[in-house]
């Protein structure tokens, strides 16, 4: 058993018996970069899958945290916090988003999530292709976004095969999809992409919302929208005729949005080309 464990339960121990009650909000402190068992040191993914609910994860290293396998679930309520400044960063891997929280109310907090991609699966003779939602982040519970930073973040969808029906996978939030509640508030989002999927014998796949892609309700405070693309891939020479299409350079609404106080700037649609596809903006 691990050193916070018997610390969490001593002091549980120490509570029951002066009538206390249970001991809520313990502190895990991340002690490592890496992503695999040390003993003696703590990683973020260990941290977050030994966690109870409403626990804090504590995070503050004189390096990047660089993951290298799955994505990391959370299914329960959980705060994560960096130190102020961003200057925290959580370094993803090729195809595998950092988070996927499926339930319970969640803060992160002055984090840099960056690197991350994720990828829908490629089609084959039977299957059709898969969508890749959000590179970084899919939020499926309740979300708080604090001071965080997402850039050079990726969702592409998978590539397609003209005999599994001849479309592309969509990609859809290049850095966060949401199909829960969101709140960002004073977060910076740069250079992150959503990128239909490719395939010399396909149509295009489409592409939405370059930063984030919006299917729940979502509220953007005081939030920066810079330089981040929705992109619509080229259909194939071979069997392909239609580009994918690209809709929301910086976010794509579907459900409950509300943006306040929001700076936008140089975000991007681009359909596929050979039959073009359509591109629009919206909310973004």
């Amino acid at each position: 058993m691990r050193s916070f464990f018997l610390v969490r339960n001593s002091v549980l121990a120490v509570c029951c018996l002066c009538g206390a009650g249970i001991l809520q909000g313990a502190t895990l402190v991340v002690t490592s970069t890496g992503d695999s068992h040390v003993d003696g040191q703590l990683t973020l993914r260990e941290a977050i899958n030994n966690s109870f609910p409403g626990d804090i994860v504590s995070i503050d290293l004189p390096d990047k945290i660089q993951l290298s396998a799955r994505e990391i679930i959370i299914d329960h309520d959980l705060t994560l916090k960096g130190p102020s400044g961003r200057t925290q960063v959580v370094k993803g891997t090729y195809d595998a988003r950092i988070f996927r929280i499926t339930a319970g109310v969640v803060e992160i907090a002055n984090l840099t999530l960056t690197g991350a991609v994720q990828l829908g699966r490629d089609a084959t003779r039977t299957t059709a292709a898969g969508t890749g939602e959000g590179g970084a982040i899919y939020n499926g519970g309740t979300l708080t976004l604090r001071e965080c930073q997402f850039a050079t973040n990726f969702a592409q969808g998978g590539e397609g095969y003209v005999a599994s029906g001849g479309a592309s996978g969509s990609a859809v939030g290049g850095a966060v999809y949401n199909a829960g509640d969101l709140s960002a508030v004073d977060c910076f989002f740069d250079l992150d992409a959503a990128s239909g999927g490719g395939g010399t014998a396909s149509d295009g796949g489409d592409a939405a919302g370059g930063a984030i892609y919006n299917a729940g309700n979502a509220a953007l405070i005081n939030c920066t929208f810079q330089l981040n693309g929705a992109i619509g891939s080229n259909s194939g020479f071979s069997g392909g005729d239609q580009g994918g299409t690209a809709k929301g350079g910086a976010v794509f609404n579907t459900g409950s949005l509300d943006v306040k106080s929001c700076t936008i700037w140089k975000n991007s649609a681009q359909g596929g080309s050979y039959q073009p596809g359509d591109a629009s903006v919206e909310a973004c």
